[in-house]
């Protein structure tokens, strides 16, 4: 599977693990500070892989 591809099958399970968060009756506060880890966590694996990418073009 192909990085890109790779990214958008964990974008749209993130996506149906916030849905399935708000359906399960957290208060707005839960789900907005869930929403934040998640979007560091996708964030923080973006820049690991666009710096692993640099580091090869380097070479």
């Amino acid at each position: 599977m192909s990085d890109d591809a790779a990214m958008k099958l964990r974008t749209i399970t993130t996506i149906n693990s916030i849905v399935a968060f708000s359906e399960s009756g957290y208060d707005m506060d839960t789900y907005l500070s869930e929403c934040l880890m998640v979007a560091v966590i996708l964030l923080i694996g973006y820049w690991q892989g666009e710096y692993h990418k640099w580091k090869a073009l380097k070479r």
